[in-house]
C-alpha cells in the first residue's frame, strides 16, 4: 500500500490506490448480488481473496506501472468497487491490458460507468501512450439479438468487435478493441487533468 499512484477524478467519483482495509470493503461490494451475477459466480467472494486482489491490484502499479484503482465516491470518499486494467493474459495477449471495472450496483444509472471508462481510457491513450485496450465478456453476456447475435452495450460502442476465441481457462468470450488511433478519431486528444 502507499504505492505512488496516479488519482484521477470525475463528477460522481475518483479513483485512487489502495488504502489500509480496503479489501474488507471490497468484500462487500463484490459479493452484493448484481456484481456476483455479473462475475458468473454462484459462491460468495471470500475475504482472502479480496487481499489478494487488492494486493495484486496495488503492486500491479510498481511492476506494471498501470493496475486498478478503487473507485470512491467523490462526495463521501466511499469504496464502491474498483476499475482499471490487467495484463490481457486471459486471452494470450500478455502485451496489451484488458479494461474492466466492477461497482456497486446501486451506482448502475448515475452514469459512473461511462465516467470511469472515460478516465481509464484517457490515462491509457494520453498519459501512457498504450497503442490499444481489450475488453471481453461471456458470449450472450448482454442478451442476443433475433438472429443469435450477441448484443453490445452502448459503452462498447466505440470498440470494434474481434470475433470469438477461448481463453486460457477454456472459457468461449467475445473480444472487443480500442486502438489508440480510433480513440484519437473519435475523441480527440485532451490532457487529462487531476480533480476534473
Amino acid at each position: 500500500m502507499g504505492r505512488m499512484v496516479p488519482e484521477l477524478k470525475s463528477g460522481i467519483a475518483s479513483l485512487t490506490g489502495w488504502r489500509p482495509g480496503d479489501a474488507g470493503l471490497l468484500h462487500r461490494v463484490l459479493n452484493l448480488r448484481g456484481v456476483m451475477a455479473d462475475q458468473k459466480r454462484t459462491e460468495p467472494i471470500s475475504l482472502e481473496e479480496c487481499v489478494e486482489r487488492v494486493s495484486a491490484y496495488d503492486a500491479a502499479w510498481a511492476n506494471d506501472r498501470i493496475g486498478r484503482w478503487a473507485v470512491r465516491t467523490s462526495d463521501t470518499d466511499t469504496l464502491v468497487g474498483y476499475a482499471g486494467f490487467t495484463p490481457a493474459v486471459l486471452v494470450n495477449r500478455p502485451n496489451d491490458f484488458e479494461i474492466g471495472a466492477r461497482f456497486d450496483p446501486a451506482f448502475q444509472r448515475c452514469g459512473l460507468a461511462r465516467q470511469l471508462q472515460s478516465l481509464c481510457q484517457r490515462f491509457v491513450f494520453d498519459v501512457r501512450g498504450q497503442d490499444r485496450i481489450l475488453t471481453f465478456h461471456a458470449i450472450g453476456l448482454y442478451g442476443t439479438n433475433e438472429d443469435g447475435t450477441s448484443k453490445i452495450p452502448h459503452l462498447l460502442s466505440q470498440y470494434e468487435y474481434h470475433g470469438r476465441l477461448v481463453t486460457v481457462t477454456g472459457e468461449e468470450v467475445e473480444l472487443y478493441e480500442l486502438s489508440r488511433q480510433r480513440y484519437l478519431e473519435l475523441n480527440g486528444s485532451a490532457e487529462l487533468g487531476r480533480g476534473q
